[in-house]
């Protein structure tokens, strides 16, 4: 697989052991809106009207249901934001396979211009009480750390409708809306194509991994990849290698 993007990803390298020159992945990040998200997984609503949340179906298409009371106008139940810190919830596709993942971001206070990321996986969870330095009440933190165990935990439904109607092997959502309503038709909810070094995926998969699933996913499943042959008239070829109507032939006297 031969990858054309603008931008670097840890499995890139991989490339140097050798290509298949005849499948192409333009890897271009796209930002999907609710609307087009909502459209790519058969629901309906009217593209006008002020919508609510995006995680409630998004969820729910993938056979996992909001528990009642988390939906509110105040707050964020299931988001965390303060000056120091940043907590996102992120739902990674991969080739047909859904991971629930915690975005962080850390900015400490002798260095507040900087910002540190740090994302969590299944199997993480015994890295989540080092964020209790950012928390002074503790009952609060253990709270909050329940909740992020919760959500690493939870059981997703492997699809691959999504990938397909969005035509990439890679779609990266934020459900961090658990707690608010309010989106307009054409926020971003998705990113297709998206980093995965951004978000540290290398965490689940490492780089021949992730380079050979990602190539049988586009020429397997999805079946995009390859580039399209272009049929180039004759009088076109003879012009680019420099030949004229006359060549080969005899001039009349």
């Amino acid at each position: 697989m031969r990858i054309i993007s603008k931008d670097n990803d840890y499995y890139d390298s991989i490339q140097a052991y050798g290509q298949d020159q005849s499948l192409t992945y333009v890897r271009e990040a796209r930002n999907i809106s609710f609307y087009d998200a909502l459209t790519a997984m058969g629901v309906s609503f009217v593209r006008t009207e002020r919508t609510e949340s995006f995680s409630v179906p998004f969820m729910h298409y993938l056979g996992h249901e909001i528990p009642q009371g988390y939906i509110s106008y105040r707050n964020y139940s299931d988001a965390y934001y303060t000056y120091n810190l940043i907590v996102r919830r992120l739902i990674v596709g991969f080739c047909g396979q859904w991971t629930p993942c915690l975005f962080v971001q850390e900015r400490l206070p002798k260095d507040p211009l900087r910002r540190f990321v740090h994302c969590y996986y299944p199997g993480d969870e015994d890295r989540l009480p080092k964020l209790s330095r950012f928390f002074t009440d503790m009952d609060g933190f253990e709270k909050r750390r329940e909740a992020w165990v919760k959500f690493l935990n939870i059981k997703l439904r492997q699809k691959d409708d999504l990938f397909h109607q969005l035509k990439s092997p890679i779609l990266v959502a934020d459900v961090s809306d658990w707690g608010r309503r309010g989106f307009d038709s054409n926020d971003t909810v998705i990113t297709a194509d998206a980093s995965l070094s951004q978000i540290s995926f290398y965490r689940c998969k490492d780089a021949f991994t992730t380079y050979q699933e990602v190539s049988q996913y586009l020429s397997g499943v999805l079946g995009v990849g390859t580039p399209k042959t272009v049929e180039i008239a004759d009088i076109h070829r003879r012009d680019a290698k420099g030949f004229d109507g006359w060549s080969f032939k005899k001039r009349p006297e």
